[in-house]
């Protein structure tokens, strides 16, 4: 685990208030909760974890909790952590820096805005200062950027830098529609694809069940088509309202349960709700992908919007559970990338029976609330909304079947493509048997998969591709 998951375990296991821990600790509660937050850690050459590992072990003495009343234990614990949060690509200063020398911002020019010293930018820039506010310097920057990139044409150039896909940013017209949109992806690389050793890790544990074929059990079994598990219902037209985080997981379950017994042909999911597929007990998984199976296995065709604001080790949980079922060639999986919501987190599920809808304040998803509905006024008006969001939706991954001539075909003509562009980079060569990697640079991954190869799988996800590219 990383830093913030193991402070966090600490101060859950202490059962004491944020305020009771940082005094204890001799750290503010606001930095206390960006640590737990995981939006700061502490520098290592920092006091810091010496009096954390201080106060949790004191007070765990005090209140009898044998697991952390070892100062060293707690010490080591959060060293380790600390460790794996350390980001192994640009810092936040360096994205800031390069964007800004490349188009020639001044730092006045970002000063302004922000109601700042042009010094303390300069301070940013160099690492020694890190924003109160890391959102909005970035916010600002981006929008400073964006303007910037268009008037000097350097377009091409800014998505060499964040390592964007061009063929993903469509720029229109010199307009302020352009402009907000070439913002939010500035916004974004300079805020997010951070990586960390965690990362790494979860990554290589994706790669290892790949080597290993754990998909191949998925695969043969939707080939078997195995009869259906879930019992027959009444077709009546009905509605149900269900609120909290722990009623947002039945309201899914029940989603996919209906869709099946109502024999569902085509099934479309959006959502960039937390609690589904990331949060989920390994109980709730194991059904999460059961009723995914059981609709796949009569026919069901599933497209897949996927969240790309993701974090990387959130990403790398959903395509551990989704990439054996693209290997089925029942799913598409797509990405949105539409405008970036901070505030609110929504489902969109909707097939030909049924439909579930709802949002909630982000970080409170235990006070949202969700809509599944089978009646046909319903179905007509989320049919449509899914229709329009699909049209801002693009292909997250490629899966080529050995078996398939034709697309074959498209493959290797795409393959010799990428080979001719001299940018192909093959990651861990030789490490595993069944598995072969190749990066190519600002454009994709590829993941050949097994010996033979039976399946050819590009991965264009903007964070994918660049933990990927950074691993050795």
């Amino acid at each position: 685990m990383t830093f913030a998951p193991i402070l966090n375990s600490y101060c859950v296991l202490l059962n004491c208030s944020n305020k009771e821990i940082a005094e204890r600790c001799g750290v503010s509660m606001s930095a206390l909760s960006r640590y737990r937050s995981g939006k700061r850690v502490p520098r290592s050459s920092s006091d810091v974890i010496d009096h954390l590992a201080e106060g949790i072990s004191s007070l765990a003495s005090e209140r009898g909790i044998s697991a952390a009343s070892s100062k060293a234990a707690v010490k080591r614990a959060l060293t380790e952590g600390l460790v794996r949060s350390k980001p192994l690509g640009p810092s936040f200063a360096m994205r800031v820096d390069s964007l800004m020398k490349l188009l020639g911002i001044k730092n006045i020019d970002v000063a302004i805005p922000l109601h700042l010293d042009s010094s303390y930018i300069s301070r940013i820039r160099r690492g020694e200062r890190t924003p109160n506010d890391k959102r909005r310097f970035a916010e600002v920057v981006a929008q400073v950027a964006a303007l910037n990139c268009m008037e000097r044409g350097l377009l091409k150039e800014v998505l060499a830098l964040m390592d964007a896909d061009e063929a993903l940013f469509a720029m229109g017209p010199l307009d302020i529609d352009s402009a907000l949109s070439l913002a939010e992806h500035i916004g974004r690389w300079l805020l997010g694809n951070q990586i960390v050793e965690s990362d790494i890790l979860a990554l290589e544990e994706y790669f290892d069940q790949l080597n290993r074929r754990e998909y191949k059990g998925i695969v043969d079994r939707v080939q078997r088509s195995e009869p259906a598990k879930f019992p027959p219902t009444d077709n009546e037209p009905k509605a149900r309202i269900y609120t909290g985080k722990d009623q947002l997981w039945n309201a899914e379950l029940d989603f996919l349960k209906h869709a099946a017994a109502c024999g569902a042909q085509n099934l479309y999911l959006s959502s960039d709700m937390p609690a589904l597929e990331t949060n989920l007990s390994p109980e709730q998984s194991v059904q999460y992908q059961e009723a995914l199976l059981e609709l796949i296995s009569r026919g069901c065709h599933i497209t897949v919007a996927h969240d790309p604001n993701r974090s990387l080790s959130d990403s790398i949980k959903v395509l551990q559970t989704w990439t054996p079922l693209y290997m089925t060639r029942r799913v598409a999986p797509l990405f949105m990338d539409g405008t970036t919501n901070r505030l609110f987190c929504h489902v969109n599920n909707v097939c030909e029976c049924c439909a579930l809808v709802g949002e909630a304040i982000r970080g409170h998803e235990e006070d949202g609330r969700f809509y599944l509905s089978s009646r046909p006024d319903d179905l007509k008006h989320y049919q449509k909304k899914m229709s329009l969001l699909l049209e801002s939706s693009y292909e997250l991954y490629y899966v080529y079947y050995s078996d398939d001539a034709e697309g074959m075909q498209k493959f290797e003509k795409e393959e010799a493509a990428r080979q001719a562009s001299g940018r192909g980079r093959e990651v861990r060569p030789g490490l595993y048997e069944n598995l072969r990697i190749v990066s190519y640079h600002g454009d994709c991954f590829v993941l050949y998969i097994g010996n033979p190869v039976e399946y050819s799988i590009v991965v264009r996800h903007p964070k994918l591709r660049y933990i990927v590219a950074h691993m050795s």
